[in-house]
């Protein structure tokens, strides 16, 4: 089971992103239950191959940033102890406010892939 690591107050997890044949650790993912969405950083979007157009449809959602701009993208999956899942639609954007954030993990995500949060065991599980 996936360790959850309380780190600035906030709990982390890891995760193995999946984009265009290559793969990216995150070592500090928020799971984060008042997010809707889930959110990764531009740049390691870009790095992993992921075309962010300047012509693409920019959002706005409400955040702790205020209205934080963001571009709706797809990527191959999301790796969590070792069970990928694919086809995950995610916001492409600013994740970190003063503190390091590589990924956010929001309520689409959890609820697709059933994870339980035990902070009493400080892991997470899958339903």
């Amino acid at each position: 089971m996936n360790a959850i690591r309380f780190e600035d107050g906030l709990p982390f997890i890891t995760a193995v992103i999946h984009a265009n044949g290559q793969r990216l650790l995150l070592l500090r993912v928020l799971v984060d239950t008042g997010s809707v969405a889930t959110r990764m950083d531009t740049d390691d979007l870009r790095a992993l191959g992921v075309v962010i157009s300047p012509n693409d449809p920019i959002r706005f959602v409400s955040g702790v940033g205020g209205n934080e701009p963001y571009v709706e993208t797809y990527i191959d999956g999301i790796e969590l102890d070792g069970k990928l899942f694919g086809g995950v639609s995610v916001q492409a954007g600013v994740t970190s406010h003063g503190v390091q954030i590589d990924a956010i993990l929001g309520v689409d995500f959890l609820k697709r892939a059933r994870i339980i949060l035990d902070f009493e065991a400080m892991e997470f599980r899958f339903g």
